[in-house]
């Protein structure tokens, strides 16, 4: 998958940046110091337009800083995967009997 206007976008934050999904909705092309795009946040975020190389945004999300701006697809795969591990980890350890 490429990175193209439309393509919805999950920020997981930092210290100083609340987590936000957002929209790519410009590609800023620049030979000099290299292509950015632009990632609008929803509404909710109360946060303005921001830009970013194309090199940041992760099409595997490995739940960690590493992988800040994640595609939606990639960030819906990570949370998936960490459903299952807690319902494993719930049957594990559920009761079987209702104690009295």
């Amino acid at each position: 998958m490429e990175i193209e206007i439309g393509l919805r976008v999950y920020n997981r934050g930092d210290m100083a940046n609340p987590e936000h999904w957002g929209t790519i909705t410009r590609i800023i092309e620049n030979k000099q110091f290299g292509d950015q795009v632009e990632i609008t946040p929803e509404p909710d975020a109360k946060r303005k337009p921001y830009t970013v190389y194309p090199v940041m945004i992760s099409h595997v999300d490995e739940g960690h800083g590493g992988t800040r701006i994640v595609t939606e697809r990639a960030h819906e795969m990570y949370r998936q995967k960490q459903i299952e591990r807690m319902n494993a980890f719930i049957n594990k350890y559920q009761r079987t009997e209702v104690e009295k």
